[in-house]
């Protein structure tokens, strides 16, 4: 299993990128940005029975409020150009499957969960990029990662699915993926009686199973 994460201080990106598998051809790249840095951390990890696996973790610079006085004509604007750096970075031939997985500060629209900024992801898609996670009947509710439910977030944020683990190959695997890092701690109140669920961040998380058919 390969870990993705997100944490950002200062101008460290907080991009995270941990597995079992030993990694090579690890390659950071700096995306272009106004404001915080923003990276994008690939690496190669090989699975017995699948092969060479390149896994690409990121985040985008969401949409701000904020003026815009960056390289491109808007926020959107570094969105796509950011994508577009990530679709550029190089594989080798050796490799069977790519994943990119992090936050894309945008979704489709796919059972109760309305479109929100659907551009970096309509991207990744025109390229030949699989979310198995959207991979749902058009009647079929998909659970949110970014919730109104979650105690770190505001009661008025909508709930949305910025987060996405997407596959270059679809054919010749069977996929499966879940919301995971639902509040799963407690914090009990003695005094008051009550308890309070947590999570371990402002997102809840998606995992996914790859298997070859």
């Amino acid at each position: 299993p390969v870990i993705a994460g997100n944490s950002t201080f200062l101008q460290n990106s907080g991009i995270l990128l941990a597995s079992k598998l030993p990694m090579s051809d690890k390659t950071p790249v700096k995306l272009r940005s106004y404001g915080r840095m923003r990276t994008a951390v690939a690496a190669t990890v090989e699975k017995d029975g699948i092969g060479k696996i390149q896994v690409i973790c990121t985040a985008l610079s969401p949409l701000s409020e904020t003026e815009y006085d960056g390289f491109g004509e808007s926020w959107e604007d570094e969105q796509m150009t950011q994508i577009e750096q990530i679709l550029a970075i190089p594989v080798k031939e050796d490799v069977v499957q790519r994943v990119i997985l992090g936050d894309f500060d945008g979704n489709i629209s796919a059972g109760s969960i309305r479109e929100h900024n659907p551009g970096p992801v309509a991207l990744l898609e025109e390229n030949g990029w699989y979310d198995p996670y959207f991979d749902v009947n058009y009647k079929e509710d998909i659970d949110c990662t970014l919730c109104s439910d979650n105690p770190f977030v505001s009661d008025e944020t909508h709930d949305a699915v910025p987060d996405h683990i997407f596959f270059m190959n679809k054919d010749g695997y069977e996929f499966s993926s879940s919301r995971i890092f639902l509040n799963e701690f407690v914090e009990f109140n003695d005094k008051e009686m009550t308890k309070t669920r947590y999570s371990v961040s402002d997102h809840y998380g998606i995992t996914t199973t790859m298997t070859v058919e």
